[in-house]
């Protein structure tokens, strides 16, 4: 998928999800509103690096709906809003911040199993 690259409207649908609960899921991503939104008005993809950080919130938002087993929580809102508190186990960083990257993106999947599961964050 990510060689195929997404589709712009694919990932505004996704990223409004998420923006929804925290407006920062743009600038975290390292992606533009504008540019991405001018891309889905003309029906065109992203770029493979952005597609591949838009595939790896996609997955984020799949181990929360996948790990609660619940079919009516909001998953994009409850990972919205927990990536934008500090994490203690994370030194007190938030998320959020650390999503822009694939690596970052391993260490937040990571916690949040840990989280979903019962444990202390």
């Amino acid at each position: 998928m990510i060689r195929a690259r997404v589709g712009a409207r694919d990932a505004m649908r996704i990223l409004t999800e998420v923006a929804r609960a925290n407006g920062q899921i743009f600038e975290a991503l390292g992606v533009s509103k504008s540019s991405v939104s001018r891309k889905a008005a003309s029906d065109q993809f992203l770029s493979r690096s952005e597609s591949e950080r838009i595939l790896g919130l996609a997955k984020l938002i799949g181990q929360v709906q996948s790990m609660t087993n619940d079919a009516e929580a909001d998953a994009p809102a409850w990972l919205a809003t927990w990536m934008a508190e500090p994490v203690p186990a994370l030194g007190g960083e938030r998320p959020i911040n650390l999503i822009g990257t694939m690596e970052g993106q391993t260490v937040v999947s990571n916690m949040l199993g840990h989280v979903l599961r019962g444990g202390f964050a």
